[in-house]
Parts: C-alpha cells; sequence; structure tokens
C-alpha cells in the first residue's frame, strides 16, 4: 500500500511540475499560443474563441497542476487532466488524420517539436500518471476529495 502511494506521490508531483510549467511557458508567450491554436484549423474561423483558449487553457493547466498537489484536491485534479489529455490525444490524432503540418507548443516555443506521434505518446503517459493517481486513491479507501 505504501508503495502504492509513493508511486502516485510521484506522478502526482511528475504532473504539477509538467502542468505548470507548461502553463508558464504558454502565457509567457501568448501570441505564439494563440497562433499555434490556429494552426489545428479547429477554430480558425472564430478569432475571439482562439483568444479564449490562448489565455484559459495555460491558466487551467497551471491551477490543475498546483491542485493535484493538494491531497483535497488531488482526485478531482487527477481526472481533469485525464480528460484534458484525452481531449488533446482526440486533436492530435484529428490533425495527422486530416494531413495538417503543426508543430506542438504544449511548453510554447521553447521546446516544439514536428513529430505529433510522440507527443501523442506522451499524452498517452500522461493519462497513465494520472489515472494511477486515481487508482491508488480509490485503493486507499482514503477520500482526496474531502
Amino acid at each position: 500500500m505504501k508503495i502504492c502511494l509513493g508511486i502516485s506521490w510521484l506522478c502526482r508531483l511528475a504532473l504539477a511540475v509538467v502542468f505548470v510549467a507548461a502553463g508558464i511557458f504558454k502565457l509567457l508567450e501568448p501570441q505564439d499560443f494563440a497562433d499555434a491554436v490556429h494552426a489545428f484549423q479547429i477554430v480558425s474561423g472564430v478569432p475571439w474563441l482562439i483568444t479564449l483558449i490562448a489565455l484559459a487553457l495555460p491558466v487551467f493547466e497551471i491551477i490543475t497542476g498546483i491542485a493535484i498537489l493538494i491531497p483535497r484536491w488531488s482526485l478531482f485534479s487527477s481526472v481533469n487532466l485525464i480528460f484534458l489529455n484525452l481531449g488533446f490525444i482526440g486533436l492530435l490524432i484529428a490533425t495527422k488524420v486530416r494531413d495538417i503540418s503543426v508543430s506542438c507548443s504544449c511548453f510554447g516555443s521553447f521546446f516544439k517539436t514536428d513529430s505529433l506521434d510522440v507527443v501523442i505518446w506522451r499524452d498517452v503517459v500522461f493519462v497513465l500518471m494520472a489515472g494511477f493517481v486515481v487508482f491508488a486513491a480509490l485503493r486507499s479507501h482514503r477520500s482526496l476529495v474531502g
């Protein structure tokens, strides 16, 4: 049981670092991130929605990254990260299927990558890590939400 909780804590810490950093890097260059959102051609015809996503998503990532470290909020935050990453994976697959050439700006322009396959698999790892946090919380019979 202690090993499971220890691994869960490491997953929470890693996810916190990744998502807080990703949010900060995006907020440091909001126009670059807005351009990246536009490049995926999902909401290209709606400029205000691109701006909303470019400003709100990084804030959501930062808040969720911090909240996953707080025991009371870690279960809820983990579920949020699962759905967020599943959405990212769906977007990336849709982009590949439509044969759109984009660079992933998950960490702003600081760590851009053109390999969507790498990004998809990285997001799968994030889903598995967040899923383990949920599993450990439910297995421990301790309520992390209240």
